[in-house]
Order: C-alpha cells, then structure tokens, then sequence
C-alpha cells in the first residue's frame, strides 16, 4: 500500500472527502490547517480589503479585481509570515517517509518550504492540486517547477503553465440525484429564474442588477441569498440567514424554467450550482462573461448568456434529461471524488 501524505486547508468537509477518496489508494494521514489563523490580516487592513471588495463589486472590471486579488495575497502572505505557517505544517507532519505528498491549493507555500517536506518525507513525487485560479493567488506559481505534477481545476489556468493538466474539483452528486428523481415529477416551474448561494457584495449587486432588467421583462424569480449574520438578513432583501436544505434547493431549481450563475471574476468552469442544475434538468442561465465560459460538449447547449433566453423555451423536451441516462451518464464520473483521488495518485 502507498502511504500518502495530503495537505490542504480546511473548506467545509473537503479534507475529509478528499482523504476518504485517497485512501482507496493507500495509507492517507493528513495535515489539515485553518487558513484564517494563518492568513487573515489585521483587522483594520481587513476593513480597507473590505471597502475596496465592496467597491468592485459595483464595477465590472475583471483587471481591477485582478490588482485587488494580488494587493490581498500580499498581505495574507505577510501576516502567513509572522504566524508560524511553515512551523505549524512542519510540526505536523507525523511521519517520516511517504511515496507521495498531494498539497491542496498551496498558498502560502514557499519554495523553502516545499524543499523542507521532500527532506522530511523523502516522496517518490509530490502532486499540487491547484484550488484557485492563480490571477486570485499569482504567488503560487512560484513552486509550480518543484512538483512532478501540477492539476488545476481551471482550465484558463493551463496556458499558464505548460505541463499542468486539468482536473474538475470533484462533487457528490447522489444525494441530489436522489432527491431530484424523488420530486421532479411533483414539481412543475412557477417562477422563471431562481438562485440560492452564500451571501457576497458581489453576488448581492449582481443579483440587484439582474432582478432590475428582469422586472422589466415582467419575468417571476425567487433569489436567496445566505450568510450567518442576522444583521445582513435584516438590512438586505433576499437575504436570509435560515440554513436552505439540498431538498429545499431541489424544490427551488424545480419551480423555476431557469437556475441563475453567477461568472465570479476569473473563472470560467462549471460550478456545483451547475452540475445540480442539470441533474435537476433545469439550462442554466449565467450571468457573467458567457464567451470565456470553457464548457464540455455535454453542457454547453444547456447554459445560456445575456440575450440567448429564450422565455418560451419548453424545458420538459427531454433534451437535458437524454443526457443524464444510460451511457452518457459516465460524464459525470469525472467530477467524483474516486476519479479525483486515481488521477491526483496514478497520473
């Protein structure tokens, strides 16, 4: 059995996911760390970040977000410095030679670092598993050269470094799958257009924008938007601070022709809103760069850009469905966690 030494930062239960998966492979141990004691910067820059994160977020400029996402690395990386990040991960490292190390994201890791670990562990290889477009956190690039192998799960990110090979953060489907085959006959759309995210500035005005001009469309929408802070759920419209259930969100995608995303600067793959959206066989209307979008051929007649809605569309074809059946289904396995965790170890 390999022994396999994984190192990422905690993101909901993703660590454990990714460890589960890894350890079909061979013996996991992990070292897990909380990026916000390592890297969140004083609170009066966090504030300055803030007010400037809020400004853009009223400004469609993807090369002001790209200064902003390089100013806020800097400071994360400053603070990373004096918080003992390199001290924490090396302290807990529990064993002393492994056959192969899988960072996650890498922020944070310096070349210093990284030559530390191979010195410790002796691996056969090291694989990084890209985690964030690099515009977000240029620096990474600087240890690309000290891994035997390099995946990302952007694939813009590619042309930026030539050898590095893409690999879609992987997502558990089942529980929506069962859900969505349990309601879809129960539920029939009512409203045109529905989102439900995590609260952000930046999906807050995009949302307002887009709630403006399909107001003018005479178009129904149930937008959510959900954050812990009551003081946010208080002061906003479609903000909540109620948890929404996966079955919640089912029932939502079902009532409604179309599921609204969201283009985040910078990134141009599918999200998990996406790959739910279709399973639901619900198209997908985004809202954002549509040209730039990279979509596999299964998808791409399924998603639809600013003035390509066509409010008529009869969604119950059986177009999207076709593509959730029988042998087209394989699609999907490369976004599971046992396709990530055989390519991170085998490629």
């Amino acid at each position: 059995m390999k022994k396999i030494l994984l190192v990422m930062p905690k993101f909901f239960d993703y660590e454990m996911r990714f460890a589960e998966s890894l350890s079909k492979m061979g013996d996991v141990v992990s070292v897990v760390y909380d990026e916000n004691k390592f890297f969140l910067p004083r609170i009066h820059i966090r504030v300055f970040l803030l007010i400037i994160r809020f400004i853009l977020s009223c400004v469609d400029c993807y090369w002001l977000w790209k200064k902003y996402y390089r100013l806020a690395s800097v400071f994360s990386l400053r603070y990373a410095s004096s918080s003992g990040f390199e001290k924490y991960i090396l302290e807990h490292i529990p064993v002393k030679q492994v056959d192969l190390v899988v960072v996650v994201k890498g922020f944070g890791f310096s070349s210093g670092l990284v030559q530390e670990i191979k010195e410790k562990c002796k691996p056969e290889r090291m694989v990084l598993y890209q985690w964030d477009i690099i515009d977000r956190f240029p620096q990474v690039i600087e240890i690309y050269s000290l891994f035997d192998r390099v995946f990302t799960f952007e694939r813009n990110d590619l042309e930026k470094w030539r050898g590095s090979l893409y690999l879609p953060t992987p997502v558990d489907m089942t529980r929506i799958i069962s859900i969505s085959k349990e309601l879809i006959n129960k539920e029939s759309p009512k409203i045109d257009f529905c989102y439900v995210g995590s609260f952000t500035f930046y999906r807050f005005f995009k949302l307002k924008a887009l709630k403006r001009n399909l107001k003018k469309s005479h178009c129904k929408f149930t937008f959510i938007l959900v954050t812990k802070s009551k003081l946010l759920s208080r002061i906003f419209p479609d903000v909540s601070n109620e948890v929404i259930t996966e079955t919640e969100r089912v029932k939502l995608y079902l009532n409604s022709k179309y599921v609204v995303e969201l283009g985040h600067p910078g990134q141009t793959g599918l999200t998990q809103r996406c790959l739910e959206s279709f399973v639901c066989q619900r198209p997908v209307y985004y809202v954002g760069d549509y040209n730039k979008l990279s979509l596999d051929a299964h998808f791409s007649k399924f998603i639809f850009g600013r003035g390509q809605v066509a409010f008529s569309m009869e969604i119950n074809d059986g177009s999207i469905s076709e593509v959730f059946k029988g042998e087209n289904n394989r699609f999907l396995d490369c976004y599971s966690y046992d396709y990530w965790a055989d390519r991170v170890t085998n490629s």
